[in-house]
C-alpha cells in the first residue's frame, strides 16, 4: 500500500514538473519544399542540465504550425532555418550572411501563457 501511494505521489509530482504542449506558428516561408530545422534552448545560465529541443519537419507551405512539449523555462530562444538544398546547414554568402530563411527569437514564460508562439522567417536576400 505504501509503495502504491508513493508511486501515485511520484507520478503526480512528475506530471506537475513536466512541461506543456506549445504550438509554434511560423509565418513568411517562401520555399514550399525543404526541411525546417528547429532548436529551442533555455537562456537560464543556472540550468546546466537543460537539454535543447531539436526537431525537423518537412516544409508544408508558406505557414506551418509545430506542436512540441515545452519544459518550464522562464526564458528561451527559438532558432530555426529552412534547409532548401538538403545539406542540413544554414548556407551563407561570401560575406557570412544567411542565404536561407531563418528564425532567431527569444520568448519568455509570459509568451507561453498564450499557448501559441508566433515567429516569422527572415530572409536577407
Amino acid at each position: 500500500m505504501k509503495r502504491l501511494l508513493l508511486s501515485i505521489i511520484t507520478f503526480a509530482v512528475c506530471a506537475l514538473c513536466s512541461g506543456k504542449t506549445v504550438t509554434l506558428s511560423i509565418n513568411g516561408i517562401r520555399e514550399t519544399k525543404g526541411t525546417l530545422l528547429l532548436m529551442v534552448e533555455t537562456l537560464d545560465a543556472t540550468d546546466k542540465t537543460a537539454q535543447p529541443i531539436m526537431l525537423m519537419r518537412e516544409v508544408s507551405g508558406h505557414k506551418m504550425e509545430i506542436a512540441f512539449e515545452m519544459p518550464e523555462w522562464s526564458k528561451f530562444k527559438v532558432s530555426a532555418f529552412i534547409d532548401a538544398n538538403g545539406n542540413k546547414q544554414l548556407d551563407r554568402d561570401e560575406y557570412g550572411r544567411p542565404t536561407e530563411g531563418f528564425i532567431q527569437q527569444v520568448f519568455t514564460e509570459k509568451d507561453l501563457k498564450k499557448g501559441v508562439l508566433t515567429a516569422k522567417v527572415t530572409y536577407l536576400q
